[in-house]
């Protein structure tokens, strides 16, 4: 004899179990390992707590009983007998079940250093379990570590189904569960289980608890800090906060991973997986590189499935823009999953067929035997891709739309804005044509396209293109869907083009995406930090340094953490970053992380992308403010001139810029001969682009007037000058004149 934690005597035996050991509490009840002689077996005895048993933990000492009963799962802890033993007491009730001892599911990963795949392997029995359980009408509601142990040599089993729920196939309903009770553990309830409504309760809160144990097995974290926190405080946390998302906390979590676990611990009961059995299909896909149903099948994201499972197979790196092209049949077969009307099925089974014809031809042609054994770029390959589409007869309207508009997004990604425009205009007749003018197809398209129409400097067509598409968006598709979310950016994008002077009002355009998205897509959300990044760079280019550098700070942090530093946009955020500190009194450190930053653009990016040219440009702007000898800045700005030229051609602003630049340091450097027909040229053709009367022509006036000064020709200068009175460069000039005892500008 000896006494339990509950101070009630215990015998040595009950009814044909021998008490071996106190294992601890589970439950409403204390758990020991008890050995039965016939059969000769070794089990785990759970005796209700306390002297004298409450009705309430009788009755959930019954329930799970009853539970149990119900399951017959190799993951699940087996129930072997229920039922009463006498004692000095009473009558004391027991449940006999199966011995499973073994560290929790979470202990058991980070003593043994499972890998990714075995820790998901554990998870998917787990899930099995659970959709067994749910199946038969048993929704568990503690699910957590303490409760999935892992037993060695076995496999994970769940325990502890005192506080599950049964619920019969046309109920909604328990006993155990009263209005406004809380049922469960702090840290995994799902916001049902918070809400104490048992009338809200169903399969899902199991899900979201599964979510949370794996994100807890992944990152090797509690996905809810509430250390110290007091009950009511730690319910606070759960309701109002997310947590950090997987990728945040280990970089190779985010994809899939990431993805997997947000969808399993969403808030909302419809958004999360529907069951148990989903969300173990979605790690089933994510471990053979199938696309997971948490991640929407974009066209990238096809891309990295694929060549995952077909490594053999893509030989070449032009095999990559055909690639491009599965995205479309994923979309189109999912359309069909999705579709209830028979002839919106025969459109998209159509569709799909078409596409994987079109498919089949791309990805032949990226092997050795459709290149001649040349090894294709992606370039080459999206051109060969174009051509080929071009060719192509009799072709499902549609899937041509589908596949000019992936071609467009990726000729944008290199750069290519006249071609991304062209395919992106192909594909809004096409919707046009068929789905009508103000289609969800066709508004989705508006936003990109006036982006790239803003990149080639034409920044009002681009703004009334997409001022044009917004009231028709928030229409159609509503205030806060990412249509029209995307071009309240793209207007704020298209001012600064059109007339850097504006940019109050861009900055207004931009807050105005930024809100929206937080509102419908939350703080923390991809798309929502990118346009709190282009708010941030508004403000700075305003002067608003204290409020825009720790924004950008925070969105280079998560980039960094979660893309890693080589990543396109990461490296877009530490320019932002490093912009901030070259004006806050740091422009020495910044100059050095800007070389490394452009030399590691240059070789993972290619010398010639923008985002390339974009930093060597910043380089060499900061090298002049910090007042570096300009004859070291012309080796710089003759290869940031000859790329722009070959990558935009002659004409574009960011080619005068660079001609710009480059002129002022031959003159500075006094290589006055070889500045000024580069001076004459640009002033040449800024009047022919924009004319006499625009900022930038005054630009290229305020250098020809340097010449002049640099050759000591009072006249020209005074002719300059004139040119440039009631300008935003008038005070400068006057300034100059009047120390150089010419007179004032009249």
């Amino acid at each position: 004899m000896w006494e339990s934690i509950s101070d009630r005597s215990i015998p040595a035996s009950i009814g044909r179990y021998t008490i071996v050991r106190e294992l601890g509490t589970g439950g409403m009840g204390v758990v020991y390992e008890a050995s039965q002689q016939f059969p000769a077996r070794h089990v785990a005895l759970k005796i209700v707590r306390g002297a004298s048993p409450s009705p309430v933990m009788m009755r959930r000492f019954a329930h799970e009983a009853d539970a149990l009963a119900m399951l017959q799962h190799p993951g699940i802890a087996q129930l072997y007998e229920a039922g009463f033993a006498e004692t000095q007491g009473g009558r004391l009730p027991f449940l006999a079940m199966e011995l499973a001892i073994g560290d929790p599911i979470t202990t058991h990963a980070r003593e043994e250093g499972l890998n990714l795949a075995a820790r998901l392997s554990l998870m998917i029995s787990v899930c099995e379990a659970v959709e067994h359980a749910h199946r038969r009408g048993v929704i568990h509601r503690d699910l957590k570590p303490g409760n999935i142990v892992v037993v060695p040599g076995v496999g994970p089993k769940v325990l502890d189904f005192g506080l599950a729920r049964l619920v019969a196939p046309d109920a909604t309903h328990t006993a155990a569960t009263g209005q406004g009770e809380l049922i469960g553990t702090v840290g995994y309830m799902s916001p049902e289980q918070l809400s104490g409504d048992p009338r809200v309760i169903d399969t899902r809160v199991d899900v979201f608890a599964l979510g949370v144990v794996m994100y807890e097995l992944l990152a090797g974290r509690s996905a809810y800090d509430i250390r110290g926190k007091s009950v009511m405080q730690a319910l606070d946390v759960m309701r109002t906060t997310e947590p950090p998302a997987l990728g945040r906390i280990d970089p190779s979590l985010r994809g899939d991973m990431e993805a997997i676990v947000a969808k399993a611990m969403e808030k909302s009961p419809e958004r999360r997986y529907s069951s148990a059995l989903e969300l173990a299909t979605d790690i089933r896909r994510s471990l053979s590189s199938q696309p997971v149903a948490a991640r929407p099948l974009t066209t990238l994201y096809q891309l990295g499935r694929f060549a995952r499972r077909n490594k053999g197979f893509v030989v070449a790196a032009g095999v990559v823009g055909a690639v491009l092209l599965l995205g479309i049949g994923a979309t189109t077969w999912q359309a069909v999953e999705a579709t209830r009307g028979r002839d919106r099925a025969r459109e998209q089974a159509l569709r799909a067929t078409q596409t994987r014809s079109l498919l089949e031809r791309m990805l032949r042609l990226a092997t050795p035997q459709g290149t001649g054994g040349v090894t294709l770029t992606v370039r080459e390959m999206l051109d060969t891709a174009a051509r080929e589409l071009d060719d192509v007869r009799d072709m499902e309207p549609l899937v041509e739309a589908d596949t000019r508009k992936v071609l467009s997004e990726v000729y944008g990604n290199l750069g290519e804005y006249a071609i991304s425009e062209r395919q992106r205009k192909r594909a809004i007749e096409i919707y046009e044509r068929e789905r009508g003018p103000n289609s969800p197809e066709v508004l989705k398209e508006i936003a990109p396209l006036s982006l790239v129409i803003a990149e080639q400097d034409r920044g009002e067509e681009a703004e009334r293109l997409a001022r044009g598409a917004l009231a028709h968006a928030e229409r159609v598709l509503g205030p806060d869907s990412k249509a029209a979310i995307d071009l309240c950016h793209a207007i704020g994008h298209a001012i600064e083009f059109r007339d850097p002077d504006e940019q109050h009002e861009a900055l207004e355009w931009e807050r105005e995406a930024h809100t929206r998205s937080v509102r419908s897509r939350g703080a923390d959300d991809s798309d929502t930090l990118l346009l709190a990044m282009n708010m941030a760079v508004t403000m700075e280019q305003m002067g608003r340094y204290d409020e825009a550098g720790p924004t950008l700070r925070h969105v280079y942090d998560v980039r960094l953490r979660t893309l890693g530093p080589d990543h396109p946009d990461t490296m877009v955020a530490e320019n932002n970053v490093l912009s901030i500190d070259s004006k806050t009194g740091h422009e020495k450190e910044a100059l050095i992380a800007l070389t490394a930053l452009a030399e590691r653009a240059a070789r993972v990016l290619g010398p010639d992308h923008p985002s390339t040219l974009l930093y060597l440009r910043n380089k060499l702007m900061l090298m002049a403010q910090i007042g570096m000898p300009w004859a070291e800045m012309v080796p710089g700005g003759q290869e940031l001139l000859e790329r722009r030229t070959r990558r935009l051609g002659p004409n574009h602003r960011d080619t005068f810029e660079a001609q710009g630049f480059l002129a002022t340091a031959l003159l500075v450097s006094d290589r006055v001969d070889e500045a000024e027909p580069m001076i004459l040229d640009l002033h040449r053709k800024m009047l022919a682009v924009y004319g006499p009367n625009h900022f930038e022509t005054y630009r290229s006036i305020s250098l020809l007037w340097d010449l002049a000064e640099k050759q000591n020709d009072a006249a020209a200068m005074r002719k300059w000058a004139d040119m440039l009175h009631g300008t935003f460069l008038e005070e400068d000039v006057e300034r100059q004149m009047t120390e150089k005892g010419l007179g004032r500008v009249d």
